[in-house]
């Protein structure tokens, strides 16, 4: 089983040097191991920005895409 859970919100305190926009949390489900975190409340200490989470998720998957092709 593989499932996403996310809750996206907007970020009004952006720190300098940070790309303006939301944050959120986000949880896989990946054969009943969960990695991440879901919380239905919009609390500021344990998001991530939206932007952030996305780069560094594509840079894993493709790490991952040629590690598997080197194999």
């Amino acid at each position: 089983m593989f499932k996403i859970s996310f809750k996206i919100f907007e970020n009004d305190s952006v720190e300098e040097m940070e790309l303006n926009g939301a944050d959120g949390y986000f949880q896989f489900e990946i054969d009943n191991k969960t990695y991440g975190i879901f919380i239905p409340e919009e609390i500021d200490e344990f998001s991530v920005s939206v932007y952030w989470w996305l780069y560094y998720f594509l840079k894993a998957v493709l790490i991952l895409k040629t590690e598997i092709l080197k194999n």
